[in-house]
């Protein structure tokens, strides 16, 4: 009787077994685009893999590298943010996303960056390509030697959007090694892939990386899509003073994609112990700056509060193998002042996500083209608040916009260059 029953308890557990590899290797088959890939950022010490070598589409990952191929130009000074970058007819052809500036129109290279950062626009992509080296196809050219250079064995790149095209190819592994490299060598410009917004033409895009505003300590990089890739991303987040780098590529929906680099970032922290570090936007000590009168809180009486970001400036082109930290690195490219375009602040409000309202309110209705920054403040006596700007206007612009804003009962502040408030 016992035998009978050690047996069929066998059988039982066998037979679960079998089910348990079949059910796996169905999952497997059902999402053979999946990979991931998980690292510290500054020990590259790996964190999770699955399928990380293997190749995949990069969808608009591809345009990781677009933009940093255009920092580079900028960081060594044969391109400019103001220069124009006009479109021709068949980067005005591109298929969505799409910016749809028209062919023979022209927006800036800051204008461009944002479009890619947020956007994701593919006409936008190919007009910055031809910009720089002539024609989309010696661009691509180029981004591949560029990887070569950067380590990325496994990477070949056929245009700067990342539509599909026949050799267009990476690895987990590869996008990694790709934003660390972007945070290492260009720190200031990083930046931009944190931006929540872009305003062009009076429409608001919004940045399609969710995880800038539901995963705390998030600050970049990229979101794509193909129906060859799935839905990928690359995120960038600063937690208990780790940066941690995670990719995913080929998952089912952009939601179950984000809720699954979510789960693989709350296991990478976990096995990580905090350590002392200094946020980005905590560069330099507190400074006190006025408020506009139209939002200052009655609990709030006095008329100064603290600011947590600052300007940029500019920095070095730093070599991978120097020794600070990553987290070093982004630091140090804000600790300084430069001139930088008008903004207009609109106001400080209890919460974010009112701050972010206000924000693309005031850009909706002056049509204005900036970008909204949003950064967390507080009051000599301890309110936390949210201030809310647009960023990158000209002078007369702001001016423009603040009127318009004044005119339907907006409150708003003009602020000019290397105005630290």
């Amino acid at each position: 009787m016992y035998e009978r029953s050690m047996r069929l308890m066998m059988t039982k557990i066998w037979v679960i077994c079998l089910l348990f590899i079949l059910a796996s290797g169905d999952a497997v088959q059902a999402n053979s685009k999946y990979a991931g890939y998980v690292i510290h950022a500054d020990t590259r010490k790996v964190l999770y893999q699955a399928n990380a070598q293997e190749l995949r589409h990069p969808a608009s990952l591809t345009k990781i590298m677009t933009l940093y191929m255009i920092f580079r130009e900028v960081d060594a000074g044969r391109l400019k943010l103001t220069d124009r970058v006009k479109f021709s007819k068949y980067a005005a052809g591109r298929p969505p996303s799409k910016l749809n500036v028209g062919a023979g129109n022209s927006i800036t290279v800051e204008q461009t960056i944002l479009a890619l950062t947020t956007k994701s626009a593919n006409d936008v992509a190919t007009a910055i390509a031809e910009k720089l080296a002539g024609s989309e196809v010696k661009f691509a050219r180029k981004m591949t030697a560029m990887a070569r250079k950067l380590g990325l064995t496994r990477t070949t790149f056929k245009n700067a959007s990342g539509l599909t095209a026949p050799g267009q190819l990476t690895t987990a592994k590869d996008m990694a090694m790709l934003a660390r490299a972007m945070m290492k060598h260009y720190p200031y410009y990083y930046r931009y892939f944190s931006t929540r917004a872009f305003g062009y033409k009076g429409r608001n895009y919004r940045n399609h990386n969710k995880l800038l505003k539901s995963y705390d300590g998030t600050d970049g990089v990229k979101t794509g899509y193909t129906n060859a890739a799935g839905f990928n991303l690359v995120a960038s987040t600063l937690r208990k003073g780790h940066r941690v780098i995670a990719v995913v590529m080929g998952g089912r929906s952009g939601k179950t994609r984000n809720a699954h680099m979510e789960d693989l970032l709350d296991r990478a922290f976990a096995k990580l112990s905090p350590r002392e570090t200094f946020a980005v936007s905590s560069a330099q000590p507190p400074q006190h700056v006025s408020m506009p009168q139209d939002y200052r809180l009655a609990a709030t009486k006095s008329a100064s509060i603290v600011v947590a970001g600052v300007p940029l400036p500019r920095p070095r082109m730093l070599a991978m193998g120097s020794a600070p930290s990553i987290e070093s690195v982004i630091n140090s490219s804000i600790t300084q002042n430069t001139p930088r375009d008008w903004s207009l602040q609109v106001g400080a409000f209890t919460t974010k996500e009112k701050a972010e309202l206000m924000a693309n309110k005031a850009m909706s209705t002056t049509k204005s083209t900036g970008i909204v920054r949003i950064a967390r403040v507080e009051s000599p006596e301890g309110v936390r608040l949210y201030r809310a700007r647009l960023e990158g206007l000209d002078q007369e612009t702001a001016g423009s916009a603040c009127s318009n804003l004044r005119k339907i009962g907006l409150g708003c502040r003009v602020i000019p260059p290397l105005t630290k408030s």
